[in-house]
């Protein structure tokens, strides 16, 4: 597959076999979103204490614990945002 931004597509589909948007994602991840009044987009977990922030093209990733370490599972449902709010349609 060629691309100029050698980005990889990460798909997730559902028990019914739809894909799923990043919304999706991250609520089968139990994060749950809020939309704040400063046009970011805001996934909560409470259980694990973790907070990511989407805003001006930057990812914020907030937990209680020292060192962050990002599942694969959790990286494809952040890219998949990304794609969504078209972060990555530019040209690398």
């Amino acid at each position: 597959m060629s691309n100029d931004c050698n980005v990889i597509p990460f798909i997730f589909f559902n028990r019914k076999g739809d894909k799923m948007n990043a919304q999706e994602m991250f609520k089968e991840l139990g994060y749950e979103l809020t939309e704040s009044k400063w046009n970011t987009r805001e996934y909560t977990k409470i259980k694990d204490k973790d907070l990511i922030v989407f805003w001006n093209k930057k990812i914020e990733y907030y937990n209680i614990y020292d060192g962050y370490t990002v599942e694969i599972v959790l990286y494809k449902a952040i890219h998949q945002q990304m794609v969504e709010l078209g972060w990555l349609d530019e040209k690398c």
